[in-house]
């Protein structure tokens, strides 16, 4: 309320009336008006509405000044054109998040482009073959050697090397596939895709795999595959059988080599 009186000034000045002339129209003496403009005196609500009313503004010109009307009107506009701009960014956000893939990519990531029909899933084979070799006396130690990788992002890794007990004594390798994925466009490299039979993700599927060859010795033979899980984010396992035998690995030779060939690359892009 400091600048009431400065306020009352410049409104009066600017309709060339004097402190008199003010005065009368208020009802008040011309030495009220002046304790006013001079910040001695501060007028109430009531005579702060009669003095606007006598000015032709409204009582909150008096308090902040002549341009606040201006500078309310300049600061709406700047708030609706805001509004407006983010409404259009979070309309924008909201069609790429929940209608070009963004979220389900995010949260799913390769298994929901494999069953959406939005996609589409290319397979090509990979020429070539690569090998590994594995120690025996040290099984764990072989975990995330790498069998296969790309400058795409895609690796093929060991994720477990062990004597399966339980089952049929064998030894079983399972090695991890890794892919990546935007919302347009995905890739893995793994020796098999498996079908699911979830109603959400009914994943692409297919019966042609890569074999596994493992030698050791001067002898050859084909490593069996186990299982083939499903495709779980932007991963997914592949096991084998390498050979049965004694569970103590003082009992085994020092390492066993295996080598893959046929491996697939699988390739999801965006239609629409």
């Amino acid at each position: 309320m400091a600048s009431v009186g400065k306020h009352i000034r410049q409104l009066r000045l600017a309709r060339h009336l004097s402190q008199e002339q003010l005065a009368e129209k208020l009802f008040v003496t011309r030495q009220t008006v002046s304790a006013w403009e001079t910040g001695r005196a501060q007028p109430d609500l009531e005579t702060l509405e009669r003095i606007a009313a006598v000015m032709e503004v409204e009582p909150t010109v008096l308090i902040y000044g002549p341009n606040a009307g201006q500078d309310l009107h300049a600061l709406k506009k700047k708030w609706l054109r805001n509004g407006i701009y983010l409404g259009i960014l979070l309309a924008a956000a909201y069609y790429l998040l929940f209608f070009c893939g963004f979220w389900d990519t995010w949260i799913h990531g390769l298994s929901y482009q494999f069953g959406d029909e939005a996609y589409t899933v290319e397979m090509e084979e990979i020429p070539g073959t690569w090998t590994l070799e594995l120690d025996l006396t040290d099984p764990e130690s072989n975990v995330g050697q790498v069998l296969y990788e790309d400058s795409n992002g895609c690796s093929i890794e060991v994720a477990n090397l062990a004597w399966n007990v339980d089952g049929d004594r064998a030894w079983n390798l399972w090695l991890r596939a890794a892919g990546t994925c935007l919302p347009w466009r995905g890739t893995i490299v793994s020796g098999m895709m498996t079908a699911s039979d979830s109603e959400i993700f009914p994943r692409f599927s297919t019966d042609q795999a890569a074999s596994m060859t493992v030698s050791c010795g001067g002898e050859t033979w084909c490593g069996t595959p186990v299982a083939d899980t499903l495709l779980f984010k932007n991963w997914k396992n592949r096991g084998y059988t390498l050979f049965c035998g004694p569970g103590d690995p003082a009992q085994l030779p020092a390492s066993v080599t295996i080598s893959v060939e046929g491996l697939l690359r699988f390739t999801t892009r965006r239609l629409r």
